[in-house]
């Protein structure tokens, strides 16, 4: 069974509000990692084609529209049967530019009248996870367990049994500080204060050498 250990520290005294959320970011860190590490910033406004484009903005709605090469009138504009596409592709090409976006006005409707847009910049996420991470966790129960430290040295404590277990801080664990923006004091030299220690999500064997030597948070 893959499980994921996120560690908090008990001696901070957090809300509830404040220990949610920092579960949370410590629980989420795993994913960022793959995410941040396996995408690629695409920008629409580069290819322009005559249609719908594939992909984000495909999803979201949006259409990208072309004109050279297709009829147009004595102006070069293109003669688009429909209204609202005529008056777009004309203030396009008042504007100098070859190509417009634009979106149903009813979010709802994809067969209500255009309105221009901007065009909205996506990333491709292409990434492999093992069978087990897939199955038995992603698609599975999400199981967490959620754990205390006493105090600042016993998070760092699971953190130095994980590197002697061959993990690795920022792949399969992660130290996450917070920015002490609302009811923390910050306790580095950078402003900011250790709350929490989140692992990725592993077979229950892998994770308990670290586990079994805290507590669950009560």
């Amino acid at each position: 069974m893959y499980k994921q250990l996120i560690i908090a520290r008990k001696d901070l005294g957090m809300s509830p509000g404040k220990l949610a959320a920092q579960v949370a970011h410590g629980s989420m860190a795993f994913l960022g990692w793959i995410v941040r590490n396996n995408s690629t910033e695409k920008d629409d406004t580069k290819k322009p084609v005559y249609g719908r484009k594939p992909g984000f903005a495909e999803a979201h709605g949006t259409i990208v529209m072309e004109f050279p090469g297709d009829p147009v009138d004595d102006e070069g504009v293109l003669l688009y049967r429909r209204g609202d596409l005529y008056s777009l592709a004309k203030a396009a090409a008042a504007r100098g530019e070859k190509y417009f976006y634009s979106k149903p006005s009813d979010p709802t409707d994809k067969y209500s009248d255009q309105v221009e847009c901007a065009p909205e910049p996506y990333y491709d996420i292409h990434f492999s996870i093992d069978a087990g991470l897939m199955e038995q966790w992603l698609q599975g129960a999400y199981t967490k367990v959620v754990c205390e430290a006493k105090s600042r040295e016993k998070l760092l404590k699971a953190a130095t049994i994980a590197k002697e277990n061959g993990m690795v801080e920022g792949i399969d664990y992660f130290l996450i500080r917070d920015n002490c923006l609302t009811e923390l004091t910050p306790e580095d030299e950078d402003g900011r204060t250790l709350t929490v220690i989140g692992f990725r999500p592993m077979p229950a064997e892998e994770i308990d050498v670290v586990g079994r030597k805290f507590q669950l948070w009560r």
